[in-house]
């Protein structure tokens, strides 16, 4: 992928380097300020998403809410890029309860370091994935097919009245 600097804009874009950079200017000046729905007891998913171009998006959405509370464009989940975005949501007041993710290791990593007290779970579609890439798709042995049967059994969890919807594994 090659990255996004001025020759590549103005190629892609048709416009001169002078209009593109005016274009900046003027939207930097202006730009969007962030907004913060819920602010407490946040039960945030975290996910990144990779694009065919290389590009990664990270989204960080609230899950009672739903609403995305912030994203990241990047490369790859980082470490060091995910601690700063959930730094920045605790210095706009966000208190995060639990976070649901897929596991990787610089968000868990991220999420320990700056929300020490939240709750982290595996998302169940990211379970089934892992869980069917490790066995075939008819497996023979039982306790093959009781692990591969296990994604589904956990699907029809439904947390109890006075439980939050995060659930500890």
């Amino acid at each position: 992928m090659e990255r996004q600097v001025y020759p590549t804009l103005v190629r892609d874009s048709k416009n001169s380097q002078s209009s593109l950079q005016r274009l900046f200017r003027q939207y930097l000046q202006s730009a969007p300020a962030v907004k913060i729905k819920s602010k407490s007891r946040v039960h945030l998913l975290i996910d990144g998403t990779y694009f065919s171009n290389g590009l990664c998006l990270i989204l960080y959405y609230d899950h009672d809410i739903r609403y995305v509370q912030l994203y990241r464009e990047t490369n790859k989940e980082k470490m060091r890029d995910i601690k700063e975005d959930l730094q920045n949501l605790k210095v706009l007041g966000v208190d995060i309860y639990s976070v649901t993710c897929d596991g990787h290791k610089s968000i868990l990593s991220a999420v320990t370091k700056v929300y020490p007290e939240a709750i982290i779970q595996r998302c169940l579609v990211h379970i089934k994935r892992q869980v069917k890439n490790y066995l075939s798709e008819y497996p023979k042995h039982r306790l093959a097919r009781n692990c591969y049967d296990c994604p589904k059994k956990l699907r029809g969890l439904k947390p109890s009245n006075n439980q939050s919807p995060a659930v500890e594994f």
